[in-house]
């Protein structure tokens, strides 16, 4: 899985992942990504999912992860593109409400820089 990585400020990192996110090299990919962002002291993480057809449960135990992270370190986390199908999976785990959603990078990285 190719995964994008790409700086917007001092504390925003927009990663991009490509291809299904699914248990093994794939999801391992995504945290250990997301993983290095915080560690390089990113507290504002946007994903963008435009590329993403598909995520499963290991998927989203990634993405609670780096929420919690995020979260005890008064950072955030948000989406952004998700698909029908995610947004159905992140429907049905009651997650939606747990992550901002938006429709355009532009809308989101307005709302993080407030």
């Amino acid at each position: 899985m190719r995964i994008d990585v790409e700086k917007k400020s001092n504390n925003i990192v927009m990663i991009r992942p490509h291809g299904k996110i699914v248990s093994g090299e794939k999801v391992m990919s995504l945290k250990e990504a997301i993983n290095k962002v915080v560690e390089d002291g990113f507290v504002k993480v946007l994903v963008d999912f435009e590329d993403v057809p598909f995520m499963d449960s290991t998927g989203l135990g990634v993405l609670i992860a780096a929420y919690t992270t995020l979260k005890s370190k008064n950072g955030q986390m948000s989406l952004i593109k998700i698909t029908q199908r995610i947004k159905d999976l992140l429907t049905i785990t009651k997650l939606l409400t747990l992550f901002e959603c938006y429709d355009s990078e532009a809308d989101a990285l307005r709302d993080m820089t407030r």
